[in-house]
Order: C-alpha cells, then sequence, then structure tokens
C-alpha cells in the first residue's frame, strides 16, 4: 500500500505542477486497467508546449524546475524505484500535447 501510496503521489504531484505552467486548458487523465496478469496504469496531463523537449521525456532525463533543487525532484526517480522493486516498468511519452506516464506492473 505504501509503494503505490507513494507512485501515485509522485506522478500526482508531477502532473498537477504541469498544469500550473500551462496557460490553457489544464486536464489530467487517469487510466487503470488490469488484465490476469499485469495492472496497467497511464496518466495524461496537459504540458506548456514552450517546455516541451520530447527527448528529454522519452528518456527519462527529467529535472525539476522548482528553485530548489537540492529538495525537489525525487518524483520520478522513486517511482522508478518502487517499480523496479516490484518487476515494473517505466515509460514516459508526449502525446498530443500531453505529458504521458505509463506504468506496468505485475499483478
Amino acid at each position: 500500500p505504501i509503494d503505490i501510496c507513494t507512485v501515485f503521489s509522485n506522478a500526482l504531484d508531477n502532473a498537477i505542477e504541469a498544469c500550473q505552467k500551462v496557460s490553457g486548458e489544464k486536464v489530467i487523465l487517469l487510466s487503470l486497467k488490469r488484465t490476469k496478469n499485469f495492472y496497467y496504469i497511464e496518466m495524461k496531463n496537459s504540458i506548456n508546449k514552450e517546455l516541451l523537449n520530447v527527448d528529454e521525456i522519452r528518456s527519462g532525463k527529467l529535472f525539476t524546475t522548482k528553485k530548489d533543487k537540492d529538495i525537489h525532484g525525487f518524483g520520478l526517480e522513486s517511482i522508478r524505484k518502487i517499480l523496479q522493486n516490484h518487476n515494473g516498468e517505466l515509460e514516459l511519452d508526449t502525446e498530443e500535447g500531453y505529458f504521458v506516464l505509463r506504468i506496468i506492473i505485475p499483478g
């Protein structure tokens, strides 16, 4: 329970922060699916297109935009570590002006 809360809270915090930087429509979409063997989580959020760097997003090398970088910027790394401990996978991408976070966890 703690791990799944950490995953969702970090993903949602990042989505909210990204939406705060968008001047137009602010959207966060969450999709949860379960198959026989896997849990599939997809979170999409609006992103400021001027700050959009597809290569950076797909490589997963995202850095905090907050001023105090010593105490921020650990959310995605926390998600990665939790998924690694549970044999899960994380994929970051963009899609039609959205940042997309996809998680697959064996169930």
